[in-house]
């Protein structure tokens, strides 16, 4: 049985999050059926506000992504990761991926590291992204993209305008997939 870990985005409320939270894994397991096994891991810290002014709390969207980090590595150190399994992160803007990418290859593992982005800094009308100040996380995003293996987009777009505005051309890492928002047919 292979094994799909999902770095999942915090569960809000107000956001689409909450239902990808839910039902992201769901179908996964309809979709994979007894070939995968799938793993959703979380952060423990949940906030139920927002920082002003945007659609998420910045402080505890870090503190989650560093306890799903602190929670793979718990479960690498029991040998509970398999070496080739596929590890999606539901926000390729996860600092987290580059300590796996980190771990990947100096323990030799054949792992599949996967991100989908949503937006940063590449896209103007991200709160990064209209930032003045921005050259560090233009960095950041190249060093992400680079660490995954593979890059899903939403939309060509999307797309277009990350490579755009990195002038990068290794599109060979880079697809469009749309969201995984069929659940919502699930929902009542």
């Amino acid at each position: 049985m292979k094994q799909l870990i999902i770095m999942s985005l915090e569960p809000i409320e107000s956001r689409y999050t909450k239902e990808w939270f839910t039902h992201l894994p769901k179908v996964f397991k309809e979709k994979l059926g007894d070939e995968f096994e799938v793993i959703q891991l979380d952060g423990e810290t949940k906030s139920g506000k927002v920082t002003k002014g945007a659609f998420l709390d910045f402080e505890a969207t870090n503190i989650w992504k560093a306890e799903q980090i602190i929670k793979f590595f718990q479960l690498m150190k029991l040998d509970r990761i398999q070496d080739d399994a596929f590890i999606l992160f539901t926000d390729a803007w996860n600092p987290g991926v580059n300590q796996i990418k980190y771990t990947k290859e100096l323990c030799n593992k054949n792992w599949t590291l996967i991100g989908i982005w949503h937006a940063g800094a590449y896209d103007p009308n991200d709160f990064l992204g209209r930032i003045d100040r921005i050259h560090w996380a233009y960095v950041t995003e190249k060093s992400f993209y680079e660490a995954y293996d593979i890059n899903w987009f939403a939309t060509n777009f999307h797309k277009r305008l990350f490579f755009r505005t990195h002038k990068m051309f290794a599109l060979f890492k880079a697809y469009v997939s749309g969201f995984p928002m069929e659940y919502i047919r699930n929902i009542k």
